[in-house]
């Protein structure tokens, strides 16, 4: 479900639409549905599994490290340094991967800069699972 979604950049729509998508095989894996009224956050907590939203972030930043670490003559660190001529449209601009990018990273407190550090990173942005940085 989540393959090649570290380089897309989703707007909340095709999220929420994935987080449904995901409750829903909970659900079904349980063996219950909608008419059993049982809450997401039980199925949650029953299944043991966190937010997909959490692990598309978590990926995004992932891939953005990699890139991040690779030389500069890397086409995909061209690509993400490329800036283009010419003007933009009048309306508002399009969500793109790098501005999830920025916001995931704003919304854990990391920096570009922190991406060189792999092992720095790599617990920066496994917030679903702290056991990868050695915090249990």
């Amino acid at each position: 479900m989540l393959y090649g979604l570290e380089t897309a950049g989703t707007t909340k729509k095709p999220d929420k639409e994935v987080e449904v998508a995901e409750i829903r095989m909970l659900r079904w894996s349980l063996g219950w549905t909608r008419n059993d009224k049982v809450r997401n956050e039980r199925i949650r907590r029953l299944t043991g599994v966190k937010n997909v939203s959490i692990k598309m972030r978590e990926d995004r930043l992932k891939w953005f490290g990699h890139v991040k670490r690779r030389e500069k003559e890397y086409v995909g660190r061209k690509v993400l340094d490329l800036q283009l001529a010419g003007k933009s449209k009048k309306e508002r601009p399009k969500s793109r991967w790098w501005d999830k990018v920025k916001d995931d990273m704003k919304e854990l407190g990391l920096e570009e800069g922190d991406a060189l550090n792999r092992d720095a990173w790599r617990c920066g942005i496994h917030y679903g699972n702290p056991a990868q940085c050695g915090i249990i």
